[in-house]
């Protein structure tokens, strides 16, 4: 009889603390959707800029020549343009898997000089896609460089050069700047896509 009592008052004790905890990663889940949104799920505006991008791959880079971006942009790349790719998202592999990481180092904690560098010996591609929505504002993509979700970029990375806030990518030696979704083409406002010719 002792413990049916005892279990009368433990077990709603432990559903009421579970409710809590549930409630409480709701809440924090809510409170990330509320400040940031769902990067993965901004269909229209993102549907369209995506749409813009891949149109812009089409119009300049020839069919033969690989495309380096983020491992999610690079599917839509391939799917829809049939450029070849640099990074893919399949794990099978050790070697999908050291590309990824090489790019993602390079990229965050080398210099565009060290990203020429890598995409143009190791890589032998010559035309970079940003994504700024995956490479600057998803958190498990600074996670996977290494970087704290709020720490800056290390300054004079790429990822820092070429992520500003404002503006569409700036001019930097080796890297020509071919099309961005920018409103206007204005360097005043940000566009989420840029598309870069590495030249000589």
């Amino acid at each position: 009889r002792s413990l049916r009592q005892l279990a009368a008052k433990v077990v709603p004790l432990a559903f009421g603390l579970l409710l809590l905890a549930q409630a409480a990663a709701f809440a924090r889940w809510h409170g990330d959707l509320r400040r940031e949104g769902l990067l993965w799920y901004r269909p229209h505006s993102r549907a369209a800029s995506l749409a813009g991008a891949l149109a812009a791959v089409e119009a300049h880079v020839p069919a033969d020549a690989a495309v380096a971006a983020d491992f999610m942009l690079s599917t839509a790349i391939l799917a829809h343009t049939r450029r070849p790719i640099v990074l893919q998202p399949k794990w099978e592999t050790r070697a999908a898997r050291e590309r990824v990481e090489i790019f993602w180092n390079a990229f965050y904690h080398g210099t565009p000089a060290d990203l020429r560098q890598l995409l143009r010996e190791r890589f032998h591609c010559e035309w970079l896609l940003l994504d700024r929505g995956m490479l600057r504002d998803l958190r498990a993509s600074r996670r996977l460089a290494g970087l704290a979700e709020d720490e800056p970029l290390p300054p004079g990375s790429a990822a820092a050069v070429f992520l500003e806030e404002h503006g569409s990518a700036p001019a930097v030696e080796g890297y020509a700047e071919i099309w961005s979704d920018a409103p206007g083409g204005s360097a005043a406002a940000a566009g989420q896509f840029t598309l870069l010719h590495l030249v000589p």
